[in-house]
């Protein structure tokens, strides 16, 4: 049982990365639009169009948008580190393969952080958990394509809310932050816990190292 908890847990965190990294860079993208005028602001300039900036930015996130819904050709690696956990990822999406989109995603965790250790009772060393390499193979229909985009930009509004939220009072803040999931988002968990959309190739390799380190030495 601890061995199913420990894979739930690498590849829920391997599946979220793509998101996570589509939101901060959506959130950064708007800072360093207010970031650019403000400094243009206290040099004592004008910039050349803001209002027209934007624009462009929206544009290109819209563009994003529908590339994702339509399915293109996608290939990208990154590096994650969030308050210890490091994550290096790679994200293929390979265009429509028999009628059905295409994303293989593997990454390596090469540290997990103090924080989920101690909430999922974690003992083995970073350098034991680097070893293993989830893989995850999914394939969507154009209907559970468009379902997985629009949970990840209900997402992505929902975290832009939160960290540009500033003005509320500590009480409304805690109850803000207890706000429930948006019926896209609802749909997009239901859509992977119910249909059969994402598979793990190397799902009994994993099995064996997860085994290996929770079964004691003898």
């Amino acid at each position: 049982m601890k061995s199913i908890k420990f894979l739930v847990l690498m590849l829920a965190i391997l599946a979220g990365t793509q998101c996570i990294a589509l939101q901060t860079n959506s959130i950064e993208g708007a800072k360093n639009i207010n970031k650019n005028t403000a400094v243009q602001v206290k040099k004592g300039t004008t910039p050349a169009n803001p209002l027209e900036y934007l624009s462009k930015y929206n544009e290109l996130m819209d563009r994003y948008v529908k590339n994702f819904r339509g399915c293109e050709p996608l290939h990208m690696s990154q590096s994650i580190d969030l308050f210890g956990l490091k994550l290096s990822y790679q994200v293929d999406v390979n265009g429509w393969v028999d009628n059905k989109c295409s994303y293989y995603m593997t990454g390596n965790i090469g540290g997990i952080g103090k924080d989920i250790r101690e909430i999922f009772d974690v003992k083995a060393s970073d350098e034991t958990i680097a070893a293993i390499k989830p893989e995850l193979k999914c394939n969507f229909t154009q209907s559970q394509l468009n379902v997985l985009v629009d949970g990840f930009i209900a997402a992505q509004e929902r975290k832009m809310a939160e960290a540009t939220e500033t003005s509320l009072s500590a009480e409304k803040s805690l109850a803000y932050k207890k706000t429930k999931l948006s019926p896209a988002e609802e749909k997009l968990v239901a859509m992977f816990v119910t249909e059969n959309v994402c598979t793990v190739p190397n799902k009994d390799e994993l099995m064996e190292q997860f085994n290996k380190l929770i079964t004691p030495n003898l």
